[in-house]
C-alpha cells in the first residue's frame, strides 16, 4: 500500500511529459485496485479513493474548449 501523502502538478495538457505521467498514474491505478480485490474485496469505494494519488493539471482556459465559460461573463440560456 502507498503510505505517501504527495501531489503530482502537472501543466494539464496530454502531451510530452505531462502524457506521461497521465499515463503512468492510470497504470498505478490500475494495478493498485486490482492488487486491492484480491487481497480485499471488501473496501468501501470511499477507502479506495482515499489511496489514490493525487493528480492536478493546471492549465490556462484559454487552451479548454469551454474556457470561455470560467471567467464568469459568459451566461448560458436554457
Amino acid at each position: 500500500m502507498n503510505t505517501t501523502k504527495m501531489w503530482i502538478l502537472t501543466d494539464g495538457s496530454d502531451v510530452g511529459l505531462s502524457k506521461l505521467i497521465g499515463e503512468a498514474v492510470r497504470e498505478y491505478i490500475m494495478e493498485h485496485q486490482n492488487s486491492l480485490v484480491v487481497k480485499n474485496q471488501y473496501l468501501s469505494s470511499e477507502e479506495r479513493r482515499k489511496r489514490r494519488p493525487v493528480v492536478i493539471g493546471v492549465v490556462d482556459r484559454k487552451c479548454l474548449p469551454e474556457g470561455v465559460q470560467l471567467d464568469g461573463l459568459v451566461r448560458k440560456h436554457i
